[in-house]
């Protein structure tokens, strides 16, 4: 451990005058870029702040963003210690800036003090801000319960409500220290029982939590087969033990799936668009920025590659492969020459290759690249970041789309216990993980009438769950959508069609509303419901569902595309279920065209279909006569 200190000048006149948050807090990242000497990438910081000066750490980090100057700092910053912050203003703000500026003939323009004020645009624009840092860090908010003198008399500066975030324990620990003001909250004089109480909390939630995050890290080997990836290491599992083992959740969801990139409008509206799914919006957002980047930075600056970069991102998780297969290229071909091979962006890009390869169906080619680029992001990294953990995710999708269910299972269960490590159980992106589990270990067997058990408290799980993502974010929300969608699948496998029905047309109205019909959770639905009906036997209610879906990946994915040709072959044999031969003969003759030159056995499949729809044909023309078909 290595301390470090900088002094803030919001208690001195001749420095206070017109001094704003943002200039304190860029102060602050130069000095500690000074002072911090050049050291290993997984080396922690823990900042502690006491009053204003909590502000000013918040802001920093805030700044750290803008500024990949101070990338590495923002990087390994670990855990925040405050004292007595008023993270909600204070109702003694205008008091409190009365009796500074009275103590230090202070400029009455001064923005910090009046930053303190309850409500202040300053304050909702970063509560706004900061809420979206706040899952990336370790904290304890210490707040006063005794009264400060002031102006003759004892009030409270900084209250509980006002100095505590309301995070999940896993996060933050809040602590009242009984016998200090906010004052003397956070000067210790001695190791009496104040001491101990502080040094413990901060100690306890975060740097020993930070050292073990340190020794614990270990680089994979350079070469390694895919055999030997070994999953990360986990603490006790959560999912076995709390959120999946139990009815309700042990706290309400927190965190979002997406932070913004930066603090503006844009960025902020971007990030919300993500977070509802709603990835044209995002599309569109993207390339305007990335456009504005182009034409202000050049198309080399590292801000505009990353917007490439997350444009490609978006692609993909719209479900179009193919645009975003060209934004990869140049973000390839761009990032490596000027950031380099081993560049987290470059890395990226790699990462989303595999993805589109997914997406294409040729998942052997995806792993292949999926396994390499796992390897390096480790290695380059660590196991515990964002990019990392997506391709660890990825990686269990494509073994599970190789036909390797169990090892894909496997791997996606360890990768959601390690998300749930890294970002707390009852994160978004912990639940997100565990319903993918979920959905890989359950499946929907869409065989005739076949009947599987789900364990009732998984079921239990998910309901809750979704009742508690409806009241955090909103029903229309994909995980929300999702959750209703693994509901109606499992009623499904247990035989209760009726139920099934009823609740995926439900998911499909709320996915339809708030998502549109083109999101990808929203065809998940309709494909689900053309899967009951199969399970029916009920050919003609199912075709409908069929041709959506087919319609959908081939405008999205392309003809050629696995899904879209085995969505062709199941259309094509609903249709002779239900005895539609002009139906059934042109989807067979559009696989035909679609396999061409990419499967053979499922050119051979439409060829004999298509032979036998012939003969039905010919039989019908013989017969003629108003006895004809």
């Amino acid at each position: 451990m290595r301390p470090a200190s900088a002094e803030g000048p919001v208690g001195k006149a001749e420095l206070v005058s017109k001094a704003t948050i943002t200039s304190h807090a860029d102060n602050l990242l130069l000095q500690l870029s000074w002072e911090r000497p050049t050291i290993q990438s997984n080396t922690r910081i823990v900042f502690i702040g006491h009053s204003l000066g909590g502000l000013v750490i918040k802001q920093a980090l805030l700044n750290a963003q803008r500024n990949r100057n101070y990338e590495s700092i923002l990087k390994s910053t670990f855990g925040l210690a405050f004292f007595a912050v008023p993270h909600r203003g204070s109702n003694l703000g205008k008091t409190v800036s009365a009796l500074v500026r009275s103590l230090s003939g202070a400029n009455a323009d001064n923005k910090i003090l009046e930053s303190l004020e309850t409500n202040s645009l300053f304050t909702k624009d970063m509560i706004k801000q900061y809420r979206y840092m706040l899952e990336n860090y370790r904290i304890v908010s210490f707040y006063e319960q005794m009264d400060t003198p002031l102006f003759g008399r004892a009030v409270a500066i900084v209250g509980e409500e006002s100095a505590v975030l309301d995070l999940p324990g896993t996060r933050e620990l809040q602590v009242a220290v009984t016998d200090a003001d906010h004052s003397s909250i956070c000067k210790i004089a001695g190791k009496g029982n104040m001491y101990k109480i502080i040094m413990r909390s901060i100690t306890g939630h975060i740097t020993d939590q930070a050292i073990e995050a340190v020794q614990s890290y270990v680089p994979p080997p350079s070469i390694s087969p895919l055999q030997n990836i070994q999953p990360p290491r986990a603490g006790p599992s959560l999912l076995a033990s709390n959120s999946l083992a139990t009815a309700t959740p042990p706290a309400p969801v927190t965190g979002t799936l997406y932070l913004p990139n930066g603090t503006s409008e844009v960025d902020l509206n971007l990030a919300e668009h993500k977070n509802m799914g709603q990835w044209d919006k995002a599309v569109a957002l993207e390339n305007s920025i990335f456009q504005e980047r182009q034409r202000t930075l050049s198309a080399e600056h590292p801000s505009t590659i990353e917007t490439a970069c997350n444009l490609a991102y978006s692609f993909c998780q719209a479900g179009k492969p193919n645009d975003a297969s060209s934004w990869i290229d140049w973000v390839l071909k761009t990032s490596r020459r000027v950031l380099g091979d081993e560049h987290q962006l470059s890395l990226k890009a790699e990462a989303l290759t595999s993805a589109v390869l997914s997406l294409r169906g040729e998942p052997e080619k995806a792993e292949a690249v999926c396994v390499g680029v796992l390897m390096r992001q480790q290695d380059q990294l660590g196991e515990d970041h964002a990019d990392t953990l997506e391709t660890q995710g990825l990686l269990g999708e494509i073994s599970y789309q190789l036909g390797r269910k169990e090892e894909g299972c496997e791997r996606l269960f360890s990768w959601a216990q390690h998300v749930e490590k890294v970002f707390g159980e009852n994160h978004l992106k912990a639940h997100s993980a565990s319903l993918t589990w979920l959905e890989a270990k359950y499946p929907m067997d869409v065989g005739q009438f076949s009947i599987s058990r789900i364990p009732p408290v998984i079921k239990r799980s998910v309901t809750t769950l979704h009742r508690d993502i409806s009241n955090a974010c909103s029903q229309y929300h994909p995980l929300a959508i999702y959750c209703i969608r693994l509901l109606g699948k499992w009623q499904a496998c247990e035989g209760q069609y009726v139920e099934s029905s009823d609740t995926l047309r439900r998911a499909l109205a709320t996915a339809e509303k708030g998502l549109g019909g083109d999101h990808p959770e929203t065809i998940q639905v309709v494909l689900c419901l053309g899967q009951l009906f199969c399970k029916r036997n009920m050919w003609k209610e199912a075709a409908p569902f069929y041709e959506r879906y087919a319609e959908w990946i081939s405008g999205r994915r392309g003809n050629a595309n696995r899904e879209n040709l085995d969505a062709l072959e199941a259309l094509g044999q609903l249709y002779l279920g239900s005895k539609e031969w002009s139906k059934a003969e042109t989807t067979f003759q559009k696989l035909l065209a679609a396999a061409s030159g990419v499967d053979n056995r499922v050119i051979q499949e439409a060829e004999n279909k298509l032979q036998q729809l012939a003969l039905i044909n010919g039989k019908r023309r013989n017969r003629g006569g108003i006895f004809g078909f």
